[in-house]
């Protein structure tokens, strides 16, 4: 029995580890996004991208419901989380 609590816990600690992330690299990431946004011309190509792709969801959306229809497929991305996924996949 105490091999398997060591077990567990051996595997639980390198889960932890090698999935970390550090919040703080994130948050400065994030806001040097926001800033690049917030400029009159923005110099990261992902923010650039992003823009145009902005500009385009609105003629999107609108070919998309002449072509389909309302009906919703779940094939396809509609809210904010999804778009910007299908957004950074791009640069993947």
């Amino acid at each position: 029995m105490p091999k398997i609590i060591l077990s567990v816990i051996f595997f639980l600690a390198i889960a932890v580890l090698s999935f970390s992330f550090s919040q703080k690299l994130i948050v400065e990431d994030f806001n040097t996004y926001v800033d690049d946004y917030g400029r009159q011309e923005p110099q990261l190509p992902k923010v650039v991208k992003l823009i145009e792709d902005l500009d385009y969801l609105s003629i999107y959306r609108l070919y998309k419901l002449q072509m389909v229809g309302s009906i919703e497929k779940k094939e396809s991305s509609t809210t904010i989380a999804g778009l910007l996924t299908k957004h950074l996949e791009a640069f993947a």
